[in-house]
């Protein structure tokens, strides 16, 4: 046999991939755990692999011809893998490696001029940095790239181009309908994107969607004859009828669930059915409907349909596998090199907050596959990202930072989907994750704040690779109810913050993990229970597993080489993008100062100053969100410089830091006040009413249901019941966002109104400091509101408290009005409320509060107000006195 013939053999070894779960694992033996260099020297050489094709196998269940060398410790994962993969039997971990654009098997495209018809943005009237709205010349860019006969870029060049503003309700949204589209700018630190504004009802502000027009229907665009009848291997399934079926072909496998049937005990075991299951089913005849899986046909022989990506579902919990077709799917399409900025301004209160919580989605995928998002930043968002129906993208470096609300990423209904290199910088509620049968995601070398999301409709197969973050996996949904199905698997989880978890939690409604795969779970101490019954294996605690990385491993075992273009990607996160994290060490926030303030710059200490490219003081005496002035730059030799404010007053500051790969990111703000606080004078207050926490939460859950709140749509609204079901929602969106104000002013005065209580707010505006004040405390937040005589000058707020300054950490929003119609608006309105005035803390972190001698001072940037509201969460009941002063 040839050379050539024996490395296709071994091509073929290395494509074979079995899915399953296997028994309970055996004691690991951590200390004889071997490098993933070691594991290198066995495997294919890339040299010996380039004289192979890099496409598929042709059969990817043929038997191996080649001697196999496993040389990874006997009892550990990645050996049981490599075991399983030559003698073609089960293994606990699946294969991920088929993630990413082209299933990783070719980096992303060049894109440039010399591939690409550029249209300019500027050439079609966008003038950015003017302060008007430039979304009409970003429409003819847009329309003139669908026009041309080939790949086209919407070029935006540096500067800021403002898409979104009050002028621009009922303009068509900014969407990608066809293949071969991309929005560029001219570097994240260099082109930004200003939404304002969002679509009313709640849609996407940057849409790639299929050219069919359908944007949210679960199954697919056809329901085909075919039935799936049992699966033959982990690529292949052999079916009723293939006539409506043909290689290229991507489906959506749509099998059910009894829960009473013993299939689905076996499946749960050693659990019980979760209840859940049994309540969801109720509504859907008595069994589960709504689970899928994405598919692309590879090749079909007879009766038997071959998959190029392995199937996660097993089959034989499931019945009647149903299949649909999805149509009018667009390709390489791609948005890189800019930064987003939506509009986003309040504190994210989880299921009790503001609307625009919910509708800054800044950028949404639909039927898209083989298509990427790469080196952009987010900033002040509700939603970052999410993809639907979607196949074998690349989301990569990208930074999420800023004012954050409902979610970051997530992949829904999808599979193969590559999340490389994320950094979310900022408190989100739900972090990076899977929903609704997103399957084989994978996250690589990502930044989390708080952790993983999961948020049920049976999501499987997900990869978490080398992250870092606090590790508490978060979910939500159905209750009862799985938040993710098998598959599930942390590698290398760098944990940062201490603590524990409990992945199948008795008697509580969320928070329910299937049996997942922990491995190499390091960094600060965190405890799980149960681990004999809750996890399907627990290897290496407290240290890092080899390989060190999963995903590289399988890739280059799948491949017999790892690519080039990964492997300077990851070298470029490594060394630079995952440590460009800057704070400010001082001045502390909420502090008084003199004129001249020293800023001191903290820095991770793993990132090499030489790579600092520059960092800069931005400060803002108008909000913490615009007005910013760039005051200079402080040396990465000194980090820190002694700077001179223009006026007293109190400001918000912030630092910018550029890298050497030309990202930025900012630090978290803070505020100090700077001149004479003598020189400050109470502000008299004439009313004011309070709705305690339990209150305020249920009336918000009334609120919802009539359509208020997180709704995405009035179901009452006129304007939508009548509009035409042909008609695009933006032309009815002006007179819809009328109605849903008169909604809002008029709920206020029917509902709102009668539960403000002015008998429990009066302790804390009676002048006596010494009284007990009311019942303030709550996990969610407590209302409180007074009202001025006429318009006033404010920017501090004095919390006098009935001893010392208590040492509890707390979450503080201060919103201002100048319009007495606000009294009885609820929160959403922001036609009569400015939203986060000042603040304390985030969406998850809490802040500890300042001050001495008994009272807390909270500063923030002036403001002419009649009316001032605060939303207090978790404050301790020792609250005496509130009061406002203004210079």
């Amino acid at each position: 046999m040839t050379a050539r013939a024996l490395f296709v053999c071994f091509g073929i070894l290395l494509a074979l991939t079995f899915f399953g779960c296997g028994e309970s694992p055996p004691s690991v033996a951590t200390d004889k755990m071997q490098t993933d260099q070691q594991a290198e020297s066995v495997e294919t050489t890339k040299e010996a692999a380039e004289s192979v094709s890099s496409a598929e196998p042709e059969n990817p269940t043929e038997p191996p011809q080649k001697t196999f060398e496993n040389p990874y410790p006997k009892g550990t994962l990645y050996h049981e893998f490599l075991e399983a993969k030559h003698n073609g039997k089960p293994s606990r971990l699946t294969d991920y490696s088929y993630a990413g654009y082209h299933r990783s098997q070719k980096p992303l495209p060049t894109v440039s001029k010399d591939t690409y018809r550029y249209f300019d943005v500027t050439e079609y009237g966008a003038r950015p940095g003017d302060n008007r709205s430039d979304r009409d010349a970003v429409i003819a860019a847009l329309t003139a790239a669908h026009a041309h006969d080939g790949p086209a870029v919407v070029y935006f060049p540096p500067g800021n181009f403002r898409l979104f503003e009050k002028s621009d309700f009922g303009k068509v949204p900014i969407e990608i309908t066809r293949s071969n589209i991309v929005l560029k700018g001219a570097g994240m630190g260099s082109t930004q994107l200003e939404f304002a504004e969002t679509h009313l009802p709640a849609r996407p502000l940057i849409l790639f969607r299929s050219s069919t027009g359908k944007d949210d229907y679960w199954r697919g665009d056809k329901k085909l004859n075919a039935v799936a009848t049992h699966q033959v291997d982990t690529y292949t399934v052999e079916v009723s009828d293939t006539s409506g079926l043909k290689p290229g072909m991507r489906i959506n496998f749509n099998p059910s669930m009894d829960p009473n049937a013993e299939s689905t005990k076996e499946f749960f075991a050693p659990h019980d059915v979760p209840q859940g299951i049994f309540n969801r089913a109720k509504n859907k005849g008595g069994v589960l409907t709504d689970i899928f899986e994405l598919h692309e046909i590879k090749s079909i022989d007879g009766n038997l349909v071959t998959f190029g990506e392995p199937i996660q579902l097993e089959f034989d919990a499931y019945q009647n596998f149903q299949i649909y077709r999805i149509d009018g799917i667009i390709e390489e399409c791609g948005i890189e090199d800019l930064s987003l900025r939506g509009g986003w301004r309040g504190v994210f209160q989880h299921h009790n907050g503001s609307r625009y919580g919910e509708d800054y989605i800044m950028i949404a995928m639909n039927r898209v596959f083989n298509s990427w998002v790469r080196r952009v930043r987010i900033a002040d968002y509700s939603f970052a990202f999410k993809q639907w129906l979607c196949g074998f993208n690349t989301i990569t470096d990208v930074i999420l930072e800023g004012n954050p609300g409902h979610l970051s990423m997530v992949s829904q209904s999808s599979y193969g989907n590559l999340f490389a290199f994320i950094r979310e910088q900022r408190d989100t509620h739900h972090g990076l994750g899977v929903s609704r049968s997103g399957t084989n995601s994978v996250f690589y070398r990502c930044v989390q704040h708080e952790s993983m999301e999961a948020h049920c409709g049976y999501p499987r197969a997900t990869l978490y690779d080398l992250n870092e973050g606090g590790f508490h996996p978060r979910g939500g949904g159905a209750t009862f109810f799985p938040m993710h199905d098998k598959g599930l698997t942390f590698w290398n989880w760098n944990v940062t913050k201490p603590g524990s978890f409990d992945f199948w939690p008795e008697g509580k409604r969320y928070g329910y993990f299937l049996r997942p795969i922990i491995a190499g779970l390091h960094g600060e101490k965190f405890e799980i229970p149960d681990v004999e019954t809750d996890l399907l294996a627990f290897e290496s605690p407290g240290i890092k597993t080899a390989p060190e990385s999963l995903f590289e491993a399988q890739l280059k075992q799948r491949l017999g080489y790892l690519p080039e273009w990964l492997v300077q990607a990851r070298d470029d996160f490594e060394s630079v993008s995952r440590h460009s994290v800057i704070s400010i060490a001082q001045p502390l926030d909420q502090t008084v100062h003199n004129n001249d303030v020293l800023v001191s710059v903290e820095l991770d200490p793993d990132l090499d100053p030489s790579q600092v490219t520059q960092i800069d003081l931005h400060v803002s005496k108008t909000s913490r969100w615009d007005g910013f002035l760039n005051l200079g730059e402080i040396s990465v030799e000194s980090l820190k410089r002694r700077f001179r404010l223009p006026t007293d007053g109190v400001w918000i500051l912030k630092l910018k830091l550029t890298n050497s790969r030309d990202e930025i990111s900012f630090s978290k703000p803070i505020t100090v006040f700077v001149g004479r606080e003598q020189n400050l004078r109470e502000v008299e207050v004439v009313d004011f009413a309070m709705i305690p926490a339990k209150a305020k939460n249920k009336l918000y859950q009334e609120f919802v249901k009539m359509g208020g709140g997180e709704a995405a749509k009035l179901p009452t609204s006129k304007v939508l019941l009548l509009r035409d079901k042909n008609e695009p929602l933006h032309t009815v969106e002006v007179p819809y966002r009328e109605e849903l104000h008169q909604f809002y002013r008029d709920y206020g005065k029917k509902t709102f109104n009668k539960l403000l209580d002015k008998d429990l707010a009066r302790p804390l505006f009676d002048g006596k400091s010494n009284n007990g004040g009311p019942n303030v405390y709550g996990y969610q937040d407590t209302l409180i509101q007074a009202k001025f005589p006429f318009n006033r000058r404010i920017n501090r707020l004095d919390i006098h408290w009935k001893d010392e300054v208590p040492g509890a950490k707390v979450r503080l929003e201060i919103q201002t009005s100048q319009d007495l119609d606000a009294w009885n608006s609820f929160a959403n309105d922001d036609r009569l409320w400015e939203f986060s005035v000042g603040r304390l803390g985030g969406t998850l972190v809490k802040a500890p509060l300042p001050g001495s001698n008994g009272v807390s001072s909270i500063y923030f940037p002036e403001r002419d107000a009649r009316l001032i509201r605060l939303l207090l969460t978790s404050f301790p009941n020792e609250i005496a006195e509130l009061k406002f002063y203004g210079p």
